[in-house]
């Protein structure tokens, strides 16, 4: 009696919860798959909630309500180990990064620089964190530093405009992108070093690495007269060739890469390309692919205020907030 007592007061408290959610952020797995973070809008309020895939429950971990607009920002999610996360907040002033444990709502820095941080990546791997930071009049820059530890490790080259950080699942390469051209750069993390591609040097972003760290999908945008056209296509590292995907795709929602296959979703549809026999699965769903659940079997996705996962075998669609 007492345990149905209970899990009733967790549902009606996530009903509660997500009721009051007006818009959806970001979501990122836990590493063994048992929760997702979510950072969540409640009218201008920001903070991370927590959903239990096998609860099916969402609870709130941060409670930002009592601060100051700027303070209250959060972004970059990015999962340490199971219990804690990394995410990027100006509760401090600057943007700067956190830990947060998910069960014990305990917070703290994860040491500081001197200037704000953006676009932050974490890799498991190197036990280290990747993001932009602007420092002393310099073009925003690629740094990283390990967890817990204020030294800072310029990684990019030059004094170029940089954004869009990926990191591959193996720690071993970054990529970035310089402005204002959009140029996609390469680089070995082992010995810091550039890696020539043949890729175009213009107008390209990167979606999602393979698991085995020789591919990604990227798009790429070009011009013809006053119109400009999109294709999302897939780089090899080691052969530095590129293969179309997709032509005449203008919006990407996002795409995902898993062991044996990849997701990628434009405007109006999604599509499941088995990559050893090219066959592909179109999905009726529009949102932004944001994980693998389920070992693969499944799909998050993130729209505006909703969030919802996608069976891939039945299709079928299961609402997690609104």
């Amino acid at each position: 009696m007492v345990k149905k007592l209970f899990l009733f007061i967790l549902i009606l408290t996530s009903i509660q919860v997500n009721g009051q959610i007006t818009k959806v952020g970001e979501g990122q797995v836990s590493p063994d798959g048992n929760f997702v973070a979510f950072i969540c809008y409640m009218g201008h309020v920001q903070d991370i909630f927590l959903y239990d895939l096998q609860k099916d429950t969402l609870s709130q971990i941060t409670n930002s309500s009592v601060l100051d607009f700027d303070s209250q920002y959060k972004t970059s999610l990015n999962w340490i180990d199971n219990q804690r996360i990394l995410f990027l907040s100006k509760y401090g002033g600057l943007s700067q990064q956190y830990i947060v444990n998910v069960f014990t709502k305990t917070m703290e820095p994860n040491g500081t620089s001197s200037s704000n941080e953006y676009l932050l990546e974490y890799s498991n791997v190197n036990q280290e964190s990747y993001y932009i930071s602007s420092h002393k009049g310099m073009e925003p820059a690629v740094f990283s530093r390990k967890l817990h530890d204020s030294r800072e490790r310029k990684v990019s080259k030059g004094n170029m405009n940089c954004t869009s950080i990926t990191v591959s699942p193996n720690g071993e390469l970054l990529t970035y992108k310089e402005m204002p051209f959009g140029k996609t750069v390469l680089i070995s993390l082992r010995d810091n070093k550039i890696i020539k591609t043949k890729m175009p040097t213009k107008n390209t972003f990167v979606y999602a690495w393979s698991p085995s760290c020789d591919r990604f999908i990227y798009r790429y945008t070009y011009f013809t007269g006053e119109t400009s056209e999109s294709e999302l296509r897939l780089y090899n590292i080691i052969t530095k060739t590129s293969e179309i995907i997709m032509k005449d795709c203008d919006f990407v929602w996002g795409c995902l890469w898993t062991k044996d296959k990849y997701i990628y979703c434009l405007s109006n549809k999604c599509y499941l390309v088995d990559q050893e026999t090219g066959k592909q699965k179109e999905y009726d769903v529009i949102g932004r692919p944001a994980c693998w659940l389920n070992n693969g079997q499944s799909v998050l996705f993130i729209q505006d205020k909703k969030a919802f996962i996608l069976d891939l075998f039945t299709g079928g669609v299961k609402n997690v907030i609104n």
